[in-house]
């Protein structure tokens, strides 16, 4: 797990905790992760293609928007009925391992 951490490090795709760490155990969230896998695939970013969702933090937008341009992600849609809003669900109890997330960004990096 060292390695590939340590690998995307190097190519910017990760930078951890202020103090230094990454703890790999701990969950990421769903921006996290897009954020990271946005960064190893290369995707242009965009934050207006993440304009439809109403749950993002706004250093988000534009690594979500790059995964929606890329038909990777589409957010979920609450109640299309009743006309609520369009949600990506950051922080509803959906998060990613960080340990399993690593291996799928470090696959989609090809390191």
């Amino acid at each position: 797990m060292k390695f590939y951490i340590e690998e995307l490090a190097k190519n910017n795709v990760i930078s951890g905790y202020a103090d230094g760490t990454f703890r790999p155990k701990e969950n990421l969230t769903r921006e996290q992760f897009a954020k990271m896998l946005s960064l190893a695939m290369e995707l242009p970013l965009d934050s207006k293609a993440a304009a439809q969702f109403t749950d993002l933090a706004d250093w988000s937008r534009p690594y979500v928007g790059a995964l929606v341009n890329s038909e990777i992600t589409y957010g979920k849609i609450k109640d299309i009925v009743r006309g609520e809003h369009f949600n990506y669900s950051p922080g509803n109890g959906s998060d990613v391992c960080k340990g399993d997330g690593i291996r799928r960004i470090r696959g989609a990096a090809g390191i």
